[in-house]
Parts: C-alpha cells; sequence; structure tokens
C-alpha cells in the first residue's frame, strides 16, 4: 500500500520551494552568451546571471563576490558518425575577483565548480557514461561601459563525471563569454 504523507508533504514543500526560487529568479542580473571549442566539439551557449548573492571587500579597492549562472548549451561534434550533438543545462555558482578600475574598465578573474545534465552520454568520440557531469571552470575579463553594464572574458572549462562510471573521456574546451547586465552598477 503506498503512503499518501509524502505527497501531502510535497504538496506542502512545492509551493515553499517555487516561491523561493521566485523571489531570486526577480534577482536576474544578465544574460550572456558563450561560443567555445575543443576537443573536435563546439559548444554553443545562453545562460542568465544572478546578483550576487555575497560580496566581500577585497583590501581597498577589491572585491569578491559570489553569484550564479543557469544556462544551456549546444554541443556539436566535427568528429564521429553519430552521436554529433547534444544539449547541456547547467548551473554554477561564481567566485568572481572584481579588481581596481582601469581607465573605466574593471578586469576580474572567475571561476566554478557547477552542475551539467546532458541529452546524450556521447558526444561524437567522446563518451562521458553519465548524463549527469560535474564541470569547472577559470577565467579571466574586463567589464566595461558607462555602467559596467558588458562583460567580456574567456574561459577554461572542463566537464566531466569525477569517474562515477567509466568511460569518462570528459570534455575540456576554451570559450569567449560576452554578458549584458540589465541593472548595471
Amino acid at each position: 500500500m503506498r503512503s499518501i504523507i509524502p505527497s501531502r508533504l510535497l504538496c506542502v514543500l512545492c509551493p515553499v520551494v517555487l516561491s523561493g526560487l521566485a523571489e531570486r529568479a526577480m534577482a536576474v542580473e544578465g544574460a550572456y552568451v558563450l561560443v567555445g571549442t575543443g576537443q573536435d566539439v563546439n559548444v554553443y551557449g545562453v545562460a542568465l546571471s544572478w546578483a550576487p548573492w555575497a560580496t566581500w571587500p577585497v583590501g581597498t579597492d577589491w572585491s569578491m563576490s559570489l553569484r550564479g549562472t543557469a544556462g544551456v548549451a549546444y554541443w556539436d561534434s566535427r568528429e564521429g558518425e553519430s552521436n554529433k550533438s547534444l544539449v547541456a543545462v547547467s548551473a554554477y555558482p561564481i567566485l568572481r575577483l572584481d579588481m581596481t578600475p582601469i581607465a573605466g574598465i574593471v578586469p576580474y578573474l572567475e571561476g566554478s565548480v557547477g552542475l551539467n545534465l546532458l541529452t546524450r552520454t556521447q558526444i561524437g568520440e567522446h563518451q562521458l557514461s553519465t548524463a549527469f557531469q560535474f564541470g569547472e571552470f577559470a577565467g579571466i575579463g574586463v567589464a566595461f561601459g558607462d555602467k559596467r553594464q558588458y562583460d567580456l572574458g574567456v574561459r577554461y572549462q572542463h566537464v566531466s563525471n569525477a569517474d562515477i562510471k567509466k568511460p569518462n573521456d570528459g570534455l575540456t574546451y576554451a570559450s569567449i563569454v560576452f554578458q549584458y547586465r540589465f541593472d548595471s552598477r
């Protein structure tokens, strides 16, 4: 006999969780596009970024922030006869260090470890074995514009399942990222 307690609990928890997500959704700060390539795979993505969840001063002119991003990317293989493409849905918390402005341009460093969900477990000749993948990246860029509403950066990213299941070829690629902030500082 199936218990109805989990169903009732879900009915109570879902509105609470969704209202919390709706509150966070109101803090969407910007959107970005990403174009990358590596290991015979091209990557094209779009994402939303949230306003910083927390910001800390670092010295007198620098600041560090923690923010989130969620996106979707299309991976297109240039090798193999089958499994030529897949879609990746991702969520990443990003730690970002904004440096002292130089002539109105703000250099930054960023890094992250996040999660990806793939529509298939093979892309070209790369065996990924699981749809669930971890991802990490390091990046450098500049924020510019009258209100620092634009970001242009480069990232070096690796996606793999951390050997949860083998084979675990993973994918490593470099990308260019352009972001527009709706609510500029």
